[in-house]
């Protein structure tokens, strides 16, 4: 069997070097950013509730038409 040479293996360099060994020797030491994505899922949050609230006001005024619209909003 053909073992490869060290001329063969490409050698590894910068991030992909360093990830390899952190895989390797399953010793990862990464920042969490626990504080931005909990900001982000708050804003998020927020976006939703304000086009929740204008979902159920645009039902609402369609609910009031009387030109077939109030068909639409139907549980």
């Amino acid at each position: 069997m053909n073992s490869p040479s060290n001329q063969d293996v490409p050698r590894l360099r910068g991030y992909t070097q360093l990830a390899t060994f952190m895989a390797d020797h399953e010793y990862v030491v990464l920042k969490q950013y626990r504080g931005l994505a909990i900001r982000d899922l708050l804003y998020l949050q927020a976006e939703l509730c304000d086009l929740q609230y204008d979902y159920a006001h645009q039902a609402e005024l369609d609910r009031r038409q009387n030109d077939g619209r109030s068909h639409y909003d139907r549980e």
